[in-house]
């Protein structure tokens, strides 16, 4: 469904990393999200199933308002071809989360500022390039017409090494 929502819709899609899957249960720390006590297989099973199904209603909603914007006229074209949906976890990488990951959905693509139709992975946490939370926002400000630089505060555990400041340049057009 996600998938074909994706294609559907014609995407940006910036990704850190997606929970885990079931053919690796232990993924992306998922195990922690589960409690320090542990969890068995079964259970783990479960919470996957139920994660995958609230995503997919998610996804499902998501589809029925842009069908809607679809058909709402605008300019010469319609509401959706100057709309921006944006999909994210409410919890970063997990439950517990460090907000160091997080993974992200982008659905449209604002009148054509935002590059859309794609899967994008950027660096992990404290790697070369980097980008987190704050320089989406500012990214979406940039394709808004507002060039600010950043967004929030930098995070304090990269440090001034890393260059936290400005948009996604992948994403821009």
């Amino acid at each position: 469904m996600i998938r074909s929502l994706l294609a559907y819709a014609g995407i940006a899609v910036a990704s850190h990393a997606f929970a885990a899957e079931p053919s690796n249960p232990a993924g992306d720390g998922f195990k922690d999200q589960c409690g320090a006590a542990g969890i068995d297989a079964s259970t783990l099973a479960q919470l996957l199933r139920n994660a995958t199904t609230i995503r997919k209603f998610h996804f499902e909603l998501i589809a029925c308002l842009v069908k809607k914007l679809q058909a709402v006229p605008e300019g010469n074209g319609t509401m959706w071809d100057n709309a921006l949906v944006v999909y994210l976890s409410d919890a970063a990488e997990g439950h517990h989360s460090r907000c160091w990951e997080w993974p992200v959905v982008l659905l449209g693509n604002m009148g054509g500022a935002i590059k859309a139709g794609r899967y994008l992975e950027m660096p992990g946490h404290g790697a070369k390039h980097h980008k987190h939370i704050g320089n989406l926002y500012t990214t979406l400000l940039h394709a808004a017409g507002d060039k600010r630089e950043t967004f929030g505060q930098p995070d304090p555990i990269l440090g001034r090494d890393v260059d936290q400041k400005g948009p996604i340049a992948e994403l821009l057009v």
